[in-house]
This record gives structure tokens, C-alpha cells and sequence, in this order.
């Protein structure tokens, strides 16, 4: 995945940088440098943007279970 198509894949899905890195557990300047190039975007991530992208799994579905999980680290 190109630093181009995750940040359209963002647009479309109307994903913040800090929505993004909550989602997938890192930092807001992790999503940063994915987006400028300077590192690799892991495959998971890719694979998780692409199945947003092509409507597998959509924020109905990821909400609950991102929730769930910020609880958790919460608690």
C-alpha cells in the first residue's frame, strides 16, 4: 500500500491521523510517517484499510470492538 491510498482510503472513511493510530495502537507520528514515506506501512494495516476500503468491515462493525478495547486498558 502506497502513502497515497491509505491517506484516500482515510478521506473516504473520514479517518483522522489520531483516529487511525487508535484504531491500530500506535502513535499519531507513526501515522505520520506512513503517510510521508519515511516507514513502511505494516501489511496488517494495509490489509485492515483495504477491507474499509472495499466495505468488509466498516465503523458500525469497528466502533463496538475499538471501545471495548480502550476500556479494557482503562480499567
Amino acid at each position: 500500500m502506497t502513502p497515497k491510498y491509505l491517506k484516500s482510503i482515510m478521506v473516504n472513511q473520514n479517518l483522522s491521523n489520531s483516529d487511525l493510530a487508535t484504531i491500530v495502537g500506535v502513535t499519531d507520528r507513526q501515522v505520520r510517517s506512513w503517510l510521508t514515506g519515511a516507514y513502511p506501512i505494516p501489511r496488517l494495516v494495509s490489509i485492515f484499510m483495504i477491507g474499509m476500503d472495499e466495505g468488509v468491515i466498516d465503523q458500525g462493525w469497528l466502533l463496538p470492538k475499538v471501545e471495548n478495547e480502550l476500556r479494557e486498558l482503562i480499567d
